[in-house]
């Protein structure tokens, strides 16, 4: 069998050109940053030489301060913190006469604040008496107290409030009834006088004549009638030419007969007075020496005889209905 290939008719029988061989394929080096600045510095017809105449020319364009600049901006910032370090003096000044005038108006107002008469029961005049505290003795205490009394007019019946006080560390201060108790040197127990409000009440009363009178404040009642009763062994002592009613009968007087010599201590009973229950101590000849009483369960009154007691028990009682 012929397998030759025929062309068909009308075929020119042209053959397909021969494929030539491939060109040789150019292979292209690796990219480097060297390479790249290399391109680059053709690119731009640039060299090394002129970048650096190039830097060179912009560092000569920034502005250099010469030696003579530097003193004119040293002395510029010189004369800058100076200006700051004044404002900061006159700051600090000023803010130091503010807070004096501030420190001072609150010293006057807490002075008068600690002045003020806020008295335990109601009265209608007052007299200050202003002590000094430094070597005061009790009867240098009492003697003012009774020159103060004995120059007041007659009350009829209203209250004058005496208004003790001493200069103390902060200025004139209130007497407090600790002071006070401590001045008149008396013997009331550490525990009762711990129960004691600082405030108390020393006035006048007018009856048929002046009379003087002490109102204590308790904390606690328990402490305070406790303490009361065992008060109650010195008390007419304690507040001798003050409070007390000087008895008619004097101790120093010699005994008849020993009966005298047995004679029982003068001690304190009870009376009833405007439904207030009174303690009353009372000498042999049964004159009245003091007398005190629990007006309310936080308010004691001391009183030389019952009837000052009892003008301070009906103030205390037109208080209490008012309010």
């Amino acid at each position: 069998m012929d397998t030759t290939f025929n062309p068909p008719p009308g075929d020119t029988g042209q053959s397909v050109p021969p494929m030539s061989p491939p060109d040789k394929v150019s292979i292209r080096p690796i990219r480097t940053y060297e390479s790249d600045t290399a391109d680059v510095l053709r690119s731009q017809n640039a060299s090394l030489i002129k970048i650096a105449i190039a830097e060179d020319t912009r560092r000569q364009e920034i502005p250099t301060v010469t030696e003579e600049q530097g003193e004119q901006v040293d002395g510029s910032l010189t004369k800058k913190s100076l200006m700051v370090l004044l404002s900061l003096v006159l700051l600090a000044g000023g803010a130091g006469v503010l807070y004096y005038i501030y420190s001072t108006s609150q010293k006057n107002t807490a002075e008068k604040a600690s002045l003020a008469l806020t008295s335990i029961i109601p009265y209608q005049k007052a007299f200050e008496i202003n002590i000094p505290i430094e070597n005061l003795t009790r009867d240098a205490f009492i003697a003012k107290i009774n020159q103060e009394i004995k120059n007041s007019k007659s009350l009829d019946g209203s209250i004058g409030y005496i208004h003790t006080t001493i200069n103390g560390s902060s200025g004139k201060e209130i007497l407090s009834t600790e002071k006070l108790l401590s001045i008149l040197n008396t013997s009331a127990s550490s525990e009762f006088s711990r129960s004691l409000d600082p405030q108390h009440m020393f006035g006048i009363i007018g009856t048929t004549k002046n009379s003087p009178f002490l109102i204590l404040k308790t904390n606690f009642y328990q402490n305070g009638f406790v303490g009361m009763l065992a008060w109650e062994k010195t008390l007419a002592d304690d507040f001798e030419g003050l409070l007390t009613n000087t008895p008619l009968v004097e101790s120093t007087t010699t005994p008849k007969n020993s009966s005298d010599l047995l004679r029982p201590e003068q001690k304190f009973t009870d009376i009833v007075m405007q439904n207030q229950d009174v303690r009353v101590l009372r000498d042999s000849l049964g004159t009245t020496r003091i007398v005190y009483s629990f007006i309310d369960n936080n308010t004691i009154v001391i009183a030389p005889d019952e009837l000052a007691l009892l003008g301070i028990i009906n103030i205390a009682n037109k208080k209490r209905f008012l309010r």
